[in-house]
């Protein structure tokens, strides 16, 4: 069914409202708040940042969120949690944090409430720091205070959230054990939970790694066929029923063209190089006889590469996540999405990881350096609604949508929305034409 003038006006307008734009706007700069930085100016907003950042849902509410048990010592331990009433921003609007006595299931000691993620203020009525000599009678440090003795409280503050941190950023494993399932020869999926760096939503991942000597991973772009329609991953799936997987490309611009290169036996559906993003993914070498590897991410950075001589049949252009140092490649900022990530390891394979829920693009590549998945480089395609996965498994097709777009400019967040998207990636068998 073609769009008319009208409707493709609108839903270019809408689109341009949800696009994550995660390789050119900025967010709020954290430069400051990670280990190799510079002492950050708000030493406590930076501290709260990174403890939420290993929080999980707390049973089937995915809007209340803990760290779970953190010990601190003999007969001593600490839980966070948030709460996300609404999506207005990246930040949580408060955080509780109860510091406990004994054992097992000993009281609660203290606990600090503070609205804002910004540090105790006597004059925010929410704020609290209560300290229990018994549990129905805790007493607020805050309450009439001597006003000088608020900076040596949030000092106190930020010396058990730094406490607690460094006993979660020792935790060696960061996501649930893998389990692989093959889906056919080549290719295989799986799901963990994260533990850490994935701030809204569920902390599943779903996984694909495929032997792209097996398998291909081919593009396709709605401008290959007649209609020229825009489909959701399940509507790709029919059009391309051959597939055994597809997942969403990159990035495009309001009205469908597509970001960068994204070219197929010599024909170019995208625009021309884009001259700041880095990845480009190649696969299917045109002559099978050249030893170049059967599929690969080029970091443009490191490698020349001449898309007028182009040395495979498949391309497809985005930006770099995670870099064969195991250098992030992207801003440290507090933009959250859903995401959709290319990957190669270090044997050669190509993986697929899609986040359902939402989290920073630094934090992700973190994520990627720290998992077991032996990650040798990473770029990111699209994410936020646009971020699509269709598997086609035994005993039926799953199909997965990103379901967030949480940042200064836009906040939403839906279960059901399925954005229609101009161009896909295909994982075909190798003898299709």
């Amino acid at each position: 069914m073609h769009l008319t003038t009208a409707s493709r006006f609108l839903r270019a307008v809408f689109l341009a409202a949800l696009l994550l734009l995660g390789g050119t706007a900025s967010g709020m700069d954290l430069s400051s708040c990670y280990d190799d930085a510079p002492p950050p100016e708000d030493p406590i907003r930076c501290l709260l940042w990174r403890l939420v950042g290993y929080m999980r849902p707390i049973g089937a509410d995915v809007s209340l969120r803990g760290t779970g048990r953190v010990v601190l010592g003999p007969g001593l331990y600490a839980q966070a949690e948030v709460r996300t009433e609404a999506v207005n921003s990246p930040w949580p609007e408060a955080i509780e944090i109860r510091f406990f006595r004994g054992e097992v299931t000993g009281g609660v000691s203290e606990e600090i409430r503070d609205r804002g993620l910004d540090g105790l203020k006597m004059e925010d009525v929410q704020d609290a720091y209560l300290r229990y000599s018994t549990p129905e009678r805790p007493a607020n440090l805050l309450s009439n205070l001597d006003p000088d003795l608020v900076g040596p409280i949030n000092q106190d503050y930020r010396k058990r959230v730094q406490q607690m941190l460094e006993v979660l950023e020792r935790r060696p494993t960061v996501h649930s054990p893998l389990a692989w399932r093959e889906i056919r020869p080549g290719l295989e999926t799986a799901r963990v939970t994260a533990f850490r760096y994935i701030r809204l939503g569920e902390n599943t991942l779903t996984l694909l790694r495929i032997d792209p000597a097996r398998l291909r991973i081919v593009p396709f772009s709605r401008m290959e066929f007649e209609d020229r329609t825009l489909l959701n991953i399940e509507a790709w799936a029919d059009r391309v029923p051959e597939a055994a997987a597809l997942f969403n490309a990159g990035q495009y611009y309001p009205d469908y063209r597509y970001m960068g290169l994204l070219e197929k036996d010599g024909v170019s559906y995208g625009t021309d190089l884009h001259p700041t993003w880095r990845a480009l993914f190649v696969s299917s070498p045109r002559n099978q006889a050249s030893g170049q590897p059967p599929a690969a991410i080029l970091d443009l950075e490191r490698v020349r590469f001449d898309p007028r001589n182009n040395p495979y049949r498949y391309a497809c252009q985005s930006f770099m996540l995670l870099d064969e140092d195991g250098r992030p490649r992207v801003r440290r900022s507090d933009r959250l999405a859903s995401r959709t990530i290319l990957a190669q390891d270090k044997l050669g394979r190509i993986l697929v990881v899609m986040v359902q829920g939402a989290g920073t693009l630094y934090e992700l590549a973190l994520l990627l350096r720290q998992s077991d998945l032996s990650i040798s480089q990473a770029m990111c395609l699209d994410g936020g609604f646009e971020s699509q996965m269709f598997l086609r498994l035994d005993p039926g097709p799953r199909a997965l949508y990103g379901g967030w777009v949480v940042n200064e400019r836009r906040q939403f967040q839906s279960s059901t929305l399925k954005v229609a998207l101009p161009a896909v990636m295909a994982v075909l068998p190798v003898s299709r034409p």
